[in-house]
């Protein structure tokens, strides 16, 4: 690795000197390179930590503290798109929400294998309970419009086709949403 380093280095060094479009190019490519090897390693599944190392990143820019903690599990049986449908909307919505909170913006992850199941857990912090607006729990005023939780729907719908399910819940200064999916391996891990 230092070797391949020194290597890079003396190529931009040369570039730099002749040519400085080329060599900003390979700079940026270099850059792009180093993210891809900087991405934390949370599970087995490829899909699940892109997804898990963008939203992190999102919530790092928007000040939001993530706390991502992830057992052994396994979602080999899930499709990348279904992994992409059920997480990217759930991290989407929590980022929403905690971005609005008024003091802590904070977003908690945790998953691992339960009886059988694969158990995930998104917490995050909100401005205003939505129970206390007096609409269901999925839906959400956006620019004056209401909002019928067609992300959740989704969810919902892509969790059934493997046999899981999703609860949401309000606790305190804090949306719960929790999902349970079949685990391939059916090992207990908790």
């Amino acid at each position: 690795m230092i070797h391949d380093m020194r290597n890079h280095l003396q190529a931009i060094e040369a570039l730099k000197e002749q040519d400085t479009v080329k060599g900003k190019e390979y700079i940026r490519d270099m850059r792009q390179m180093l993210e891809t090897l900087a991405l934390v390693r949370y599970t087995k599944n490829r899909m699940l930590n892109i997804i898990l190392n963008e939203k992190a990143k999102e919530a790092e820019e928007l000040g939001i503290a993530i706390d991502i903690r992830i057992g052994e599990i396994n979602l080999g049986h899930i499709r990348d798109m279904d992994v992409t449908t059920i997480f990217a909307n759930l991290l989407d919505n929590a980022l929403e929400a905690a971005k609005g909170a008024y003091k802590e913006k904070r977003i908690q992850v945790r998953a691992d294998v339960f009886h059988e199941f694969v158990v995930v857990r998104i917490r995050n912090t909100f401005l205003e309970s939505p129970k206390s607006t007096g609409l269901p729990q999925e839906n959400r005023k956006v620019d004056g419009r209401m909002h019928m939780g067609l992300g959740l729907d989704n969810v919902r719908h892509t969790l059934k086709k493997y046999g899981g399910g999703m609860m949401t819940e309000i606790i305190g200064n804090e949306y719960v949403v929790n999902i349970t999916i079949p685990d391939e391996c059916g090992q207990e891990h908790i």
